[in-house]
């Protein structure tokens, strides 16, 4: 939590209140000085005008010494509140994110596939599930240039054994009633080339998006998710 806001507004607090009580010593010692000269010079001219007049000032500097801590006073009050407020922010932000930090993200070597296929394995390591797991785009270097695959039928392509997840549903880890885990395949030159994130949504029904890096962000979910047509397996 940054508390820089609310350090400041107390320093300015400080200031004020010790500024306030120099110059309510200072008029009291005014008062006094210039009280006994007066006594001394011209005692004539001690009246109650005099103590009035005094006085009236006097009640004009301690409304404003009032005046100004209550205003500070209150800026300080209102600098913690918001403190407080964004700090409750991050406590809930960081509950949310708790599933959401679950998916997980890292490079799975296969001896199924050659070498120039890199892949990568997004699992869900929690016990509710993921909705929507999908990987819009990849970016990546294949034979020294860098390109964009993006989801779409390996015919379109050429690239059989490219895959992007997409709007796939991940169980809970280890359960055998579904898969906890989907791949992400494309050819690369190396692993480190190749970047993406993943868009998915918790079971508490938050969008979120994970980089490949491992960076985790809240989404946008603006729109229903598209229920895919049911595999003829499914039906049996």
């Amino acid at each position: 939590m940054d508390n820089t806001a609310t350090s400041g507004a107390e320093i300015a607090f400080k200031k004020v209140w010790a500024g306030c009580w120099w110059v309510v010593c200072g008029f009291l010692v005014a008062f006094v000085v210039v009280t006994i000269l007066k006594m001394i010079c011209s005692p004539r001219d001690i009246t109650v005008g005099w103590f009035s007049a005094w006085g009236t000032w006097a009640a004009g500097i301690a409304t404003a010494a009032a005046f100004l801590i209550a205003a500070y006073g209150i800026m300080v009050s209102s600098a913690q509140a918001r403190a407080d407020r964004l700090a409750a922010a991050e406590v809930r932000e960081s509950d949310a994110m708790a599933q959401a930090r679950l998916l997980t993200i890292y490079h799975a070597d296969s001896f199924l596939v050659p070498d120039v296929i890199k892949e990568f394995r997004i699992e869900n390591r929690s016990r509710e599930r993921f909705f929507d797991v999908s990987v819009p785009f990849v970016d990546r270097v294949y034979k020294g240039e860098p390109g964009r695959v993006m989801p779409q039928s390996p015919s379109s392509t050429g690239q059989v054994l490219e895959t992007l997840p997409n709007k796939n549903l991940l169980h809970p880890h280890l359960t055998e009633n579904g898969a906890w885990f989907t791949d992400v395949r494309v050819y690369a030159d190396d692993t480190k080339s190749v970047t993406f994130e993943v868009q998915y949504t918790d079971a508490a029904g938050l969008a979120w998006r994970q980089h490949s890096d491992g960076r985790i962000e809240r989404g946008d979910a603006h729109t229903a998710i598209q229920v895919r047509e049911v595999d003829q397996w499914e039906l049996d």
